[in-house]
Parts: structure tokens; sequence; C-alpha cells
């Protein structure tokens, strides 16, 4: 291997001061530097250019590894595309393409290779991703499988690999990048012996400007991971490239991240499901630019529902599909190694999504020729036969039947990955009766403070542009440890210095503990017990607060028909209503005094309004918050538990001009009970200032409840 060859085109590359040298010193001891973990020594990053990628996949579809291999091909297209890659700058060839010169044939791969070469400039920047088999000559020759290859003819039939080779060499490219997963397997087919990723990358590695990752090294298996219908690489790096890999939130993907996210997750995913060892290889010249590899979309969760009902809407009048039903979505695996994937479940978001999904096919499905069965009553089917989103489709959901109806397909929706506000929806439209997936799609969106919130997540700092806030004999909380210790798990926001709101829980009169869990608050309580929730404002400006408890709100909401809209006629608000978080009327609370002490507010149960008593008020009657069994509750009863066990505070800023809401006035606690609230006039609320989630759950009889707080707890008034 000529690695002297290697270095020279690149010793004309104007280095900064002092680098040079380190270069060249480089350059004589090997041109290449091969990494076992990822490399830190990529200094120099590219300008803008104009990425290409070509992605071939020469897997048969006759078996499931294979056809779950293309799925990786295709998936990473997809994302490329959201990614800033022009749709004429991707060359994708798989058995899978509409197109039968885009199959992997040897003749086609010898035609399409070098024309689509040939169209890159030198400032531009090409990505490979190859997955496929690759054997070894008894001359040592090695040899990449076609579609069309046969082990009696395999000059004849195959893609020499010295052949490309020679066309990574004459292309001009700015960067080249080669993504390698070629399984190794220990087997012979004709007396040619199967070799994997690394020996692939190390027959090319001296190709001048040119870096090369493979998912594994010498004789490791790159395992396939059927929950995802991918393999273990193939579906990081389609989370890579989605956004996930994005560490210093610029939104883009350099390829120093892109190396560094798939060597953390790739070898902890093979360790904790398959118990075995996955460990990439990269391998990348001296000097080596650092690409952008991928720009990422900034699509919003709205939007992207839309995409999805548009795919699904074209796909299924292509097959026929007549009869569709939407299921909820879940998280696409409960495994640790999905990190931060969504912190228990999906919170309300899961349900969300579906909702709105369901909405926007069902806006196209008279134009398609296909039905949407109402998203009410499909759950309620599912509950009825004790089946979950997660068993569609299954041969015991055949028989599923909506209002005497069967669907013929059904959508099923799964959250895959989460970092911060990012968040990777899949979605697949598959066939009931034959369990064949028509249509798959996944794409990533930036979620709103709100949608965040209905995952489950607390929030804070938010309210950091506001002015000082005054002071208060018990604000701000001590931090727990000296302000330049890095906190290795983020507390709960009530437990952080200076949070400006109180959600606070009293049963009898006293005031509950509660404490952090990870990043979660929690309240426990005794079977039975009645409680009320105590809420204070230490800003100095009003705020409104949307109070949900198990996602239903705790004031009147107005009943809306099956479209969403407004009852006609005279408008009925019910309590316990369940609604979105960005939906829900708010309470209006006061700005503390002065003298920096907050009013204290308290909240006693789900409100509805009686009568209209004095001008600017109204009689109230509230059934009181009381501690049960799930099945007993008010969000059972609506057939609506992804919330249970969680209570929901949000503060907003007032918006310019009028302000509205309700604001509390609290008297004795009790099982029912009727008090007077001052009214406002309803407005639209301004900015999400912050957002508290407060879980609680049944305190085992022989344990004692915590003692009340001390003036440092996060629950303490």
């Amino acid at each position: 291997m000529n690695r002297r060859g290697a270095f020279s085109k690149w010793y004309q590359v104007p280095f900064k001061e002092g680098l040079w040298m380190a270069g060249v010193f480089l350059g004589i001891f090997g041109g290449l530097v091969l990494a076992d973990q990822p490399s830190r020594s990529l200094l120099v990053t590219s300008g803008p250019s104009k990425p290409y990628a070509l992605l071939v996949a020469v897997e048969s579809e006759s078996n499931p590894e294979g056809a779950f291999r293309t799925n990786d091909v295709h998936g990473l297209a997809e994302q490329l595309l959201q990614a800033g890659y022009p749709a004429e700058h991707l060359l994708l060839m798989t058995c899978r393409a509409d197109k039968p010169q885009s199959h992997p044939l040897r003749k086609n791969l010898e035609k399409q290779i070098p024309e689509f070469f040939a169209q890159i400039k030198p400032e531009d920047g090409l990505l490979i991703y190859w997955t496929g088999q690759v054997y070894r000559s008894p001359k040592g020759e090695l040899w990449l499988a076609t579609a069309d290859w046969e082990p009696a003819q395999p000059a004849e039939t195959s893609l020499s690999v010295a052949w490309l080779k020679k066309q990574l060499e004459t292309c001009r490219a700015k960067w080249k990048l080669m993504i390698i997963d070629t399984p190794f397997q220990p087997d012979k087919t004709a007396g040619f012996p199967r070799v994997g990723s690394q020996q692939l990358a190390e027959a090319l590695e001296d190709a001048p400007g040119l870096a090369l990752l493979t998912s594994s090294r010498a004789e490791q298996s790159s395992p396939v991971w059927p929950l995802v219908e991918q393999s273990n690489f193939g579906f990081w790096l389609c989370q890579a490239v989605a956004g996930h890999a994005d560490r210093d939130e610029n939104n883009q993907i350099s390829l120093q991240e892109l190396v560094d996210y798939l060597f953390a997750k790739v070898t902890k995913t093979a360790r904790e499901i398959y118990q075995q060892e996955q460990t990439l290889k990269f391998y990348q010249p001296v000097a080596y630019f650092c690409p952008v590899v991928a720009t990422i979309s900034k699509a919003s969760l709205s939007s992207v529902l839309e995409k999805f009902a548009e795919q699904i809407g074209e796909q299924a009048a292509q097959h026929g599909v007549v009869q569709i039903a939407v299921a909820e979505f879940r998280p696409l695996s409960e495994q640790p190694c999905l990190g931060s994937l969504l912190d228990g479940g999906p919170g309300c978001l899961g349900r969300w999504c579906a909702e709105n999904l369901e909405k926007a096919l069902h806006q196209k499905a008279s134009l398609m020729g296909f039905r949407v069965f109402p998203y009410e009553e499909f759950h309620t089917a599912l509950i009825r036969n004790k089946w979950t989103p997660q068993l569609l489709p299954t041969s015991q959901t055949r028989s599923l039947t909506v209002q005497a109806r069967t669907p013929e397909a059904v959508i099923v929706g799964s959250f895959s990955a989460r970092s911060g506000r990012r968040l990777t929806l899949q979605c697949k439209l598959t066939h009931l009766s034959t369990g064949r997936t028509l249509c798959r799609s996944q794409r990533t969106v930036l979620l709103t403070n709100e949608e965040l919130g209905m995952l489950g997540v607390s929030l804070d700092g938010a309210w950091a542009w506001l002015p000082p806030k005054a002071p208060s004999p018990q604000y701000p909380l001590p931090p727990s440890s000296p302000p330049s210790e890095p906190k290795p798990v983020p507390s709960p926001p009530q437990f952080e210095p200076g949070f400006p709101f109180r959600l606070m829980i009293y049963v009898d009169g006293r005031p509950r503990a509660s404490q952090p869990i990870g990043q979660k608050e929690y309240v426990l309580f005794r079977r039975g017990e009645v409680y009320q929730i105590v809420v204070e404002n230490h800003l100095p400006e009003p705020v409104y607060l949307r109070l949900l408890v198990d996602g239903l709100n705790t004031l009147p909401e107005p009943v809306l028909n099956s479209s969403g809209m407004l009852q006609k006629g005279q408008l009925v608000y019910l309590p316990a209503r369940r609604v979105h978080l960005e939906k829900a009327r708010a309470w209006l609370l006061d700005g503390c005094s002065s003298e920096g002490t907050p009013k204290r507010y308290c909240i006693q149960g789900f409100y509805r309004r009686m009568e209209s008593t004095t001008p600017g008020k109204a009689l109230y009657e509230w059934e009181s918050f009381k501690v049960v069994d799930p099945p007993q509750s008010w969000a059972a009863q609506q057939r609506y538990t992804e919330q249970i066990g969680i209570i929901t505070a949000a503060f907003y800023a007032l918006p310019v001009g009028p302000r509205g809401g309700l604001q509390p006035a609290a008297t004795g606690p009790g099982p029912t009970q009727k008090g007077e609230l001052q009214e406002y006039l309803e407005s639209p609320v301004g900015p999400l200032l912050s957002l508290i989630h407060l879980y609680y759950a049944l305190q085992p009889e022989d344990q004692p409840l915590p003692a009340p707080p001390s003036s440092l707890s996060g629950n303490n008034p």
C-alpha cells in the first residue's frame, strides 16, 4: 500500500500556521489516520458545497435481513433529502428501486457510477453508503456481489473492488466519505470466503482523499434489529443524519459529530441487546477537511403529520386500500440504549399525533378514494379487545371490527429517538390481512414548548427575559452544590435556584413533601386522600396558568363536536375534559406584591360554572381531587389513561391587550364544594414561561408517608 502516495495529494492543501509541519511529519509515517475510537484531528472545516450521495444495497429481499438492510438505504435516502441533498444529487440503487436501471446489476453499476461521479465538481462533496456481500477470490482479489452475481462466474457477474477504487480516485469531489456495512459471515460460496467491512476498507484506504467508516471490525457481525426493521448500524446512521448527532446544536452534522455519535450508539446497542461487540473503524486522510455531512431541517410536528398524510394517501390509493385506521403513536422501544427517548412514555403526545394525522387524512380521503375510521372509535375497539398499538398488525388483530366494519390497513406510528427538542417519528401503513408494509416514512421535528410538555418534560429558564424578580423570604432556593460543579442529572424545575413559580400539594391543610427522582418530581399519597393544589407566582407580573390533572383541565371546557368545532347554539361547559395543552382554558394569577410577597392560590378540584352572581363574579362547584385507583379515575371514564398520575402546570405571560381568564379563590376542603370566582374576559395567552410536571403515586401501606417539607423542599410553600 502506497501511503506516501496517498498523502502527496494532501501536501498541497494550505495549512494553518503550525499545522503544516505536523502534516509533513504525519506524511512521512503514513498518509491515513486509523482510529479504533473517534479521532479528534478533524480540524479544518469545509465551506459550503453541493453534496452528492451514492447509496447502494445489494441485498435479497427474500429474507428479512436483506429487507432490513435495504430499509437502511431507503431510510438514509429519505433523511438526506430532508437534510439538504437535492433529489438529482442522489443515486439510489437497490432491488426495490422503481426503475430497472437502478437495480444493482453489474451492468447498471458499471454504467451509472462513472456517469454519476462525472457530475461532481471539485467544490462538491460525496457521501457513499454501501451494504452487500464481499468475497475474496483464491488469488486474493476482492469482489463486490451484485444482484446478478453468479459464484461460478465471479469475474463476469461481480464488481471488482479494484474497479471501484479507480472510480473513487478519479472522482473530483472536495471531500469523499464512504460508509461500509458488509456483514462478515464465516461461510464460503463456491470456494469464495466472505469478508467484512474492515477488509473492504483496507483495500480502499489509500485512495487519495477518501475517508472510510466501517460498521464493524474484522470478523465481527453487523446484526439486524427486527424491532426497528433495520440493522443496528443503519438505524443509528439514520438517526444521526436526522439531527440527533448535532452535538453543538448549530443545525449541522459534521463528519466528526457523525463519527462520535455512531461510535457511542452502535457499540452500546450491540452490547445491551445482542451481548456482542460491534466496533466501528474510521479511516481518515491526514488534515482531512471536516465536511458538513448534513444540514438539519426545522420541520414542525404539524407539517410532518401533514406530509405523512400525503404519503400514506398516495400509497393507499396506489394499492387500492379503502378502509384505514390510525393507531396511537408509541415509543419504538423501551430499550435503555435509546437514551432519553421519552423518559417513561409518550405522555399525551402519542394520542395527539394520531388524532391530528387522522384529521389530515380525513381531508384527503374523498379525493383519494379511501375512508378513515374515527380515531376514538378505533381506539375503543382496541380497548374492548384488550389490544395495544404494539400488537398491530398481528394475526390476532385481523378480525378487528370497528362499528361492524373491518379496517384493511392500519397506520402504526412511533417515536424512535429524541435529543432535546428534536424528535424523530416513524410511520408505517401495514395491510392487516397480509402483514405487508405498504408505506413507511421517518421524519424529524422540532418540538414546541407545549409539545415537549406533552411528553412529560418539565421546562424552566424560558422566563429569563422578564424583569428581575423581587426578593422573597423563601427564594431563591439555595443550590445543592457550588455553581461551578456541573450537575450530572438536571433537577426538576422547582428544585432549581431562582425558579419563579411554586406548585405544591396540600392534604388536610398541610403541605405534602415532594422528592426529586432523576428529572422528575414525585408526591406520594394514600388511597382515598383528598388533596388540593396550591400555586404561587413570584414574578411581579401577572401570568396565566393552564393546570391539568391526569391530562384533564381543572377548568370547564366547551363541548366540541366530532370535527373539533364548537357546538351550535348555547355553549355547554363540562368539567374534567381532556384537552390539548395549547387549547386549555387558563387561570389568571396576579404577580407578587412590591415587597416580594406572592399571592397563594388554591385549586381544589375540577370546576363547573353554576350561575352568575354579582357583576364579574360567578358561582362555581367543584369535584374535589380524591386519590383513587386508575380504573375509577375521571380520565379512565373518558378512556384517556396516558396522563394518569401527572399534574401539569404551564405558566404563560400575558399578551399585549386585555387580559382574561379565571382567578381562583380558595375555601375549605371537601368532596363537593361551591365557591365564588372572579371572572375575566377570555383572551389568548402569551409566550410559555415555564412548565412543571408533578408526578404522584400511592405510597405502600406498610411504609410511612414523607415528613412535612423543610424550608429547602421543592414542594414547600
